[in-house]
């Protein structure tokens, strides 16, 4: 089982497959470019067919649902999600 993601960024909409993952999320550089300071913010991925995401670091803020995640954490349909100023 594959975790298939559509992705809908200013760019335009694109589905993630399994061969994309891990997605680094933030600023310049980045898979997947919000409004953030440059580099990588947080990492998107997959195991077993579930997406998580993490932190790249403990000075990260990345909410999830609107708390602060400190690790990583799966995701379900529905969840929202901020990293740097993007949503």
């Amino acid at each position: 089982m594959s975790a298939d993601l559509i992705l809908r960024e200013p760019l335009g909409e694109r589905v993630v497959g399994a061969a994309d993952f891990p997605l680094a999320i933030g600023g310049g550089g980045a898979d997947v470019i919000l409004p953030a300071p440059g580099g990588t913010q947080a990492w998107l991925a997959q195991h077993d067919g579930q997406l998580f995401l993490q932190p790249a670091s403990a000075d990260t803020t990345v909410l999830q649902n609107g708390a602060r995640i400190s690790g990583s954490v799966w995701l379900r349909s529905g969840d929202v999600l901020d990293v740097g100023s993007g949503r």
